[in-house]
Formats: structure tokens, C-alpha cells, sequence
């Protein structure tokens, strides 16, 4: 008897032990599984914390967007408040100088006039409104809008604008709103159109009454800066056939000798040009030497200049303007 009450008192014993066991077990289990759900809840509040519409991220990435459109905002502002004359009017030439040598940006007009604003330019990503209202030029962000694209062109691409043909002489990335041509043909005499034909149908002259001056203090000058009054000059035909093509925003100038100078030897066929008798053009360039007061000239396949003074000479050498358009009038 006393044997099995013995044997019996470690059974219970034993059971109790596996129960007590089996107790620590499961609220160690019931403790896993509150800890996991704690945790869970503080990554879901720590994750809403960091990228919700409030979190921290989104608002360091909203900080860091509206810093980037304040500088460049503060940039282009700079850039008007320096354009500003004693008289308190805003200069436009100024105003495009002082844009232009903002460090990458993009989309100043070639020529800001009256008729340019209100305009867009782009800087560091951002788009920037330049508008006028009297004598007061303002710039403001545009805030969800995307900088415009426009088509790219290439040295060389063959163009037309108004039914004409052109060449591209200065690669304009789809950023840029704007490409420089040169005409394919030289203007006829009256300067309104291109004409295919020999220098004698589309001579024009060009005065040095109106475009020699003593001021120049190095070679070679620049012409096409030079105001002239003259309708019947070479540079004034110029600028009259670009705005008859691109509007008043549109520029228009003689090809200058460093210009001609430095595509000739890729692209020779482009600059020197031909007529439909196979000919090559003559045409006056924009740029003059100080010494000897000579116009460069393009002359079959060398360039030369020619031994007068030019008082409103002609020789049947022709007007074959470069022009400054939006990318939006070539078709």
C-alpha cells in the first residue's frame, strides 16, 4: 500500500509539472504574439511617420522642391532688379544679357521686345514665368507644370519656314525654343524672297556711309550690330526678311566671316551654296577689317575680300541672311 500511495503522489506530481509547463508555454506564446503586433503597429506608425501626406520625407522632399523653385526664382528676380536704369524703366537689352548669363538656363528670348512677354524660362528643372505690366518685370515659378520640348535640330538639317528652304548653323537641343538659319538661296533685290539664280538678279549694295565707324577697336567687326536707316543695305534686308518670317521676336543679320569660317570645313556645300546654273553664291558677310576697310565675301570656294572701300557697292554680290525663328514656324 505504501508503495502505490508513493507511486501515485509522483503521478500527480509529474502532471501538475507538464500542466504548469504547458502554461509557461502558452503565455509565452500569447507574449510572442502581443510583441509582433506591437511591432507591427510601431513600423505602420513610424512608416506613416516617414512617407505619409505629413511624414518626415515628404516633408523634407516638399522643403527640399520648394527651396530649389525659390532659388531659381531668386536667380531670375536678380537678374530683372539689375536691368532696372537710374530712371526707374526697365531695359530690355539689359534684361536679356543679365538672363542669359544665369548658369543653365534655358529659353530667353534671342531679342525680348514689348510683344516677348510674357515668356517661360527653365532653370534647374523649374519653370519660370518672366511677365510685364507697365515698367514692372516680374518672374514667378509655375508651380505643377512640366517645361515645354521642342524638336531638335542638327548643323546641317535642311529647314523650311514660309515655304522657304534654310539650313540649321547652330544645333538647338529640345530645350530650346528657337534655331538659327541660313538661307539656302541669297534674297532677290528687293530683299522679300530667296531667288535661285545668278548674283547679277539678286546683287545688293552695302554703304559704308552707314556701317564703317572709328570707334572699332579690333578686327574683325561685327556689322550686323551696326544700326543703318538704310532699307536698301545688305543688313537691313536682312532683318526685314526675318521679321516677314518669324514676326517682330524674329532675328535677322549677314552670316559673319568667324561663323562662315568655322562650319566651311564640315560643311562647305551648306556655306559656299550654288544657284540653279550651278554656280557658286556670292553673297556680303558681316564682318569688316580695321586697316583696309574691307567686307569679307564669299567668293567661289575660298574666302576673299574684296580691294574697295565699300561705298555702296554691289558687284553683284547678294544678301543671304541668317535668322533666328521659333522652332514652332518650320514645317
Amino acid at each position: 500500500m505504501r508503495k502505490n500511495s508513493i507511486r501515485e503522489r509522483s503521478t500527480n506530481m509529474e502532471k501538475k509539472l507538464n500542466e504548469k509547463v504547458r502554461e509557461q508555454k502558452a503565455i509565452t506564446l500569447i507574449a510572442l504574439v502581443i510583441t509582433i503586433i506591437v511591432l507591427l503597429i510601431l513600423a505602420s506608425v513610424s512608416i506613416a511617420m516617414l512617407t505619409g501626406e505629413n511624414g518626415i520625407l515628404t516633408k523634407a522632399s516638399t522643403a527640399k522642391e520648394t527651396n530649389a523653385q525659390k532659388t531659381a526664382e531668386e536667380q531670375v528676380k536678380l537678374a530683372i532688379i539689375g536691368s532696372y536704369g537710374q530712371d526707374g524703366k526697365i531695359n530690355l537689352v539689359e534684361l536679356k544679357e543679365n538672363l542669359s548669363e544665369i548658369s543653365g538656363i534655358t529659353g530667353v528670348p534671342d531679342s525680348i521686345t514689348e510683344s516677348s512677354f510674357p515668356f517661360d524660362v527653365t532653370l534647374d528643372g523649374q519653370k519660370i514665368e518672366v511677365s510685364k505690366t507697365g515698367d514692372t518685370v516680374t518672374a514667378e515659378v509655375k508651380i505643377g507644370t512640366t517645361p515645354p520640348t521642342y524638336t531638335a535640330y542638327n548643323i546641317g538639317d535642311e529647314v523650311t519656314v514660309g515655304g522657304e528652304n534654310f539650313y540649321v548653323i547652330e544645333a538647338s537641343d529640345e530645350n530650346t525654343s528657337t534655331v538659327t538659319l541660313l538661307s539656302k538661296y541669297n534674297l532677290n533685290t528687293a530683299g522679300t524672297a530667296q531667288e535661285n539664280a545668278t548674283s547679277s538678279t539678286t546683287a545688293c549694295g552695302f554703304s559704308s556711309t552707314n556701317y564703317w565707324s572709328s570707334s572699332f577697336t579690333s578686327d574683325p567687326f561685327n556689322l550686323n550690330n551696326i544700326e543703318t536707316s538704310v532699307a536698301t543695305d545688305a543688313i537691313n534686308k536682312a532683318k526685314t526678311y526675318a521679321t516677314a518670317k518669324g514676326g517682330n521676336t524674329a532675328i535677322g543679320k549677314l552670316l559673319t566671316y568667324e561663323e562662315a569660317n568655322t562650319l566651311i570645313s564640315s560643311y562647305s556645300s551648306m556655306i559656299e551654296g550654288s544657284y540653279a546654273t550651278g554656280g557658286v553664291l556670292l553673297y556680303w558677310l558681316g564682318s569688316a577689317i580695321n586697316d583696309t576697310k574691307y567686307v569679307y565675301v564669299k567668293g567661289s570656294g575660298m574666302f576673299t575680300f574684296f580691294g574697295r572701300e565699300f561705298d555702296d557697292y554691289n558687284s553683284g554680290f547678294g544678301v543671304r541672311p541668317v535668322i533666328v525663328v521659333s522652332k514652332s514656324l518650320i514645317s
